[in-house]
């Protein structure tokens, strides 16, 4: 699958567009309204007016920090922010397949060559 690289004006009118959200853990404060996004994806599964089932975006905060926010339109699902190590980010990165950041803007380097 091709990864999508979106504008930031793309980004902010997307459907991904959410509420603010924001949660401490560890003593850290992770907020999706000063986080930068990173990159996302969907998965279906939803109902047939909202077919999307679950949103999920890798953000890095300003300091560098890496998490997740998993927004769930399913039922008996409520929505939640995950913070995740660099490596985790790198693999999360990875699977997404659309990227709001280069690798190198995101991870402050260049992939190996295969």
């Amino acid at each position: 699958m091709k990864n999508i690289k979106l504008t930031a004006e793309e980004w902010n009118w997307s459907i991904y567009m959410h509420r603010p959200v924001n949660r401490i853990i560890a003593g850290k404060l992770y907020n999706t309204a000063t986080a930068d996004m990173v990159a996302h994806g969907f998965l279906l599964g939803g109902s047939e007016d909202d077919p999307l089932g679950r949103i999920q975006i890798l953000y890095k905060t300003k300091r560098g920090d890496f998490f997740i926010f998993y927004e769930s339109r399913w039922e008996d699902e409520i929505d939640c922010i995950e913070a995740v190590s660099e490596d985790e980010a790198h693999a999360f990165y990875e699977a997404l397949m659309l990227q709001a950041m280069d690798y190198d803007e995101a991870f402050g380097f260049e992939p190996e060559e295969a």
